[in-house]
């Protein structure tokens, strides 16, 4: 059930927000509590409170909602769908989620319903992302549970006979960014003059994944990021932890290089994509649109402090 908030859950609300990941209740939440409480919308399970946030209609109608603290990941996400009701019903123009940039499995929720970052913001001591729904988007996607066992693969560096089957796998995996075979295998080829780079997963001594780094400074980056090019596993080796190991080859490389931090960018359309880079770790800092020749982009970091 979820309810407004009463003054009488102060002790209850206080005691979820200090095991969380605030670690205190926040300002605004406490003000909310003496002043408003209807502001604050509240999870409850068998009678208990096991989840909550605060919410407000600001400038040009539109939907707030932050400061969640929630038991279980699913109790936020019916204060997510109960709030994208009440949008919709009341026709307020979009809905705006901020949360901790930890909360990956909240980020989870709001791609699959079709919301896009805006910005990060850091707010006592704390970085925040600000999400925001207005439903033109709405991804068609169901979450598939991956395997709790990990295919246990070797990770190597690229050697010359991987030429062929890692084009494949390049070819077959990103057709948008390696329309023909050829593409691939000169990408592959490319690689192979900094092998270091070029980390590849190996199942029964075949390639079955493979991931592209570069350590260049771009535009936007310094010398302390390095970049994730392609990653790609082969279809049969997918939801098995392929991808997971790959992405921790590439950091502990990275930082031995002495970077700080891994970037990516990835098409806002890839709902897939978006997930599992949330689920490693990473947290988009940048909404680019237009980035892409057919779509908008959104840039994605991990830092290795956090890992």
């Amino acid at each position: 059930m979820i309810r407004t908030a009463e003054k009488n859950d102060v002790k209850i609300l206080a005691a979820l927000y200090n095991e969380s990941i605030y670690g205190k209740t926040p300002s605004l939440v406490s003000w909310a509590l003496r002043t408003v409480p209807e502001r604050i919308l509240v999870v409850e399970r068998n009678r208990k409170i096991v989840g909550a946030a605060y919410t407000d209609v600001c400038d040009y109608n539109n939907l707030w909602s932050s400061y969640f603290v929630f038991k279980d990941v699913s109790d936020a996400k019916d204060l997510i769908d109960h709030l994208m009701k009440i949008r919709e019903e009341k026709g307020h123009r979009n809905f705006y989620v901020f949360h901790p940039k930890e909360y990956a499995e909240l980020r989870v929720e709001l791609i699959i319903r079709g919301f896009l970052p805006e910005c990060l913001r850091k707010l006592d001591r704390m970085d925040y992302i600000i999400e925001s729904y207005d439903s033109s988007f709405k991804p068609d996607y169901k979450i598939t549970p991956p395997q709790k066992r990990k295919l246990r693969v070797k990770i190597r560096k690229g050697r010359k006979e991987d030429v062929k089957p890692l084009a494949t796998i390049l070819h077959k995996s990103l057709p948008r960014d390696f329309e023909k075979l050829q593409n691939a295998k000169n990408c592959v080829k490319y690689w192979l003059k900094e092998p270091k780079y070029m980390i590849v997963a190996e199942y029964n001594e075949c390639p079955i994944g493979v991931l592209l780094l570069s350590s260049e400074i771009g535009p936007v980056t310094d010398k302390n990021v390095g970049m994730l090019c392609y990653i790609a596993v082969d279809e049969k080796y997918r939801r098995k932890g392929v991808g997971t190991t790959l992405i921790e080859e590439a950091c502990g490389i990275l930082r031995q290089d002495g970077k700080s931090n891994i970037e990516v960018d990835v098409n806002m359309r890839n709902i897939g994509a978006r997930i599992f880079y949330a689920r490693n770790g990473f947290y988009p800092f940048w909404y680019s649109r237009g980035y892409m020749p057919h779509n908008d982009g959104i840039f994605h970091r991990k830092d290795f402090n956090s890992i």
